[in-house]
């Protein structure tokens, strides 16, 4: 039996933001800056990067730029072309940046979805299609081509979120993070249910449920994934 292909954050992010039929983005305009979120926290969990303590920051910054910024610890390739990509571009960098400034730049890739649609078309998990936008506008849409992928993503948070449970995947709570701070979870889940859960969801993310050797990294993801929110507020 072939092993199913590990997906990559962004992949997983991009699985949850498409309409299933339409193949269109149906999580609102926030969907670029949590993919740029994605590609970042995959970096820091893939230990290729981190983010600077708050005395770093300050020791390395000017009076004026104390935020800690982004820093390479790897910079070998992850495998993924979109990850690389900017990965090399972190590490090319004359100067250290904020997350933010990464977050916005990687944001800012042309034709974004289409890149990170090219593995899950190649892998099936997605169609590609020419549509047209009021009989006029051609325009390239991704409808699902295998329901399983996204159902096993959907699965994960839902297990996360509304069941009690002392450890949860580190890999799902990064996402959970992701998800949170672009406003995706009411396209994915009933919003009672969720405000039901609210205290967990943030239990979860702040590494209240984790084990100790996890925490570090979620503290770290939430540099990435907490800024999401910012940077699509003031976008």
């Amino acid at each position: 039996m072939k092993e199913k292909p590990e997906l990559f954050l962004h992949e997983e992010v991009t699985l949850l933001a498409l309409s299933d039929e339409k193949g269109t983005v149906e999580t609102g305009n926030w969907y670029k800056q949590v993919v740029g979120g994605a590609v970042l926290a995959e970096l820091m969990r893939r230990d290729h990067v981190r983010v600077q303590t708050k005395n770093e920051a300050h020791a390395t910054g000017s009076l004026f730029d104390r935020k800690p910024k982004l820093v390479v610890t790897n910079p070998q390739p992850s495998g993924d072309s979109l990850v690389d990509e900017w990965l090399k571009k972190i590490t090319a960098s004359e100067k250290l940046r904020p997350v933010e400034y990464w977050l916005r730049k990687i944001a800012e890739t042309p034709k974004l979805k289409a890149r990170v649609a090219v593995r899950l078309v190649s892998l099936g998990i997605l169609e590609k299609r020419e549509d047209k936008v009021l009989w006029v506008f051609n325009r390239v849409v991704y409808p699902e081509g295998k329901a399983a992928p996204e159902q096993a993503i959907r699965c994960r948070l839902e297990e996360a979120i509304f069941n009690d449970h002392d450890e949860v995947d580190p890999g799902t709570v990064i996402l959970l993070s992701l998800v949170k701070g672009g406003n995706f979870l009411p396209h994915l889940f009933d919003r009672k249910a969720l405000k039901s859960r609210r205290q967990h969801i943030e239990d979860l993310i702040s590494g209240e449920k984790l084990g100790a050797a996890t925490k570090a990294l979620i503290e770290s993801i939430q540099a990435a994934a907490v800024v999401v929110t910012v940077v699509a507020t003031s976008s």
